[in-house]
């Protein structure tokens, strides 16, 4: 994923494509002219960005300050460097599986995951049986 919302940050995703040259073009020197031409540049891209692998652009990209993420499944993104140094993924009490917590934090600190899920009236002292349990259905 490539955000590059600005002039400025076109620019510099073109000087990290090494394709400087684009930015001359008048199809793509400003954001109205690049809507315009959304196509011809998205198939630029395209092309340039398949003669490399992913690691390969994200290293340049972000040297070149150019804000990027690569695009994941489910399973890449919990293994994610950032997933683990946020703390997003927790346990509840002991349970052998993770939750994802709350994407934000006060004063540096994320709410702790929520506990385990409570036996059936545990609460109100109401433990249901097999025959009351029965009849609801």
């Amino acid at each position: 994923m490539l955000s590059c919302a600005s002039d400025a940050l076109f620019t510099k995703l073109y000087n990290a494509l090494g394709h400087a040259q684009w930015y001359a073009d008048p199809r793509f020197t400003t954001n109205n002219a690049r809507l315009r031409h959304r196509a011809q540049l998205d198939a630029l891209l395209e092309a340039c960005l398949r003669e490399h692998p992913q690691e390969y652009w994200q290293r340049r990209l972000r040297a070149g300050g150019v804000p990027c993420a690569p695009v994941q499944e489910v399973e890449e993104v919990l293994r994610y460097e950032q997933v683990k140094a946020l703390g997003i993924l927790g346990q509840p009490s002991n349970e052998e599986f993770e939750v994802v917590g709350l994407p934000l934090s006060f004063d540096g600190l994320r709410p702790p995951p929520p506990g385990a899920a409570g036996d059936l009236g545990q609460d109100n002292g109401l433990q249901p049986t097999l025959a009351t349990t029965a009849e609801s259905r």
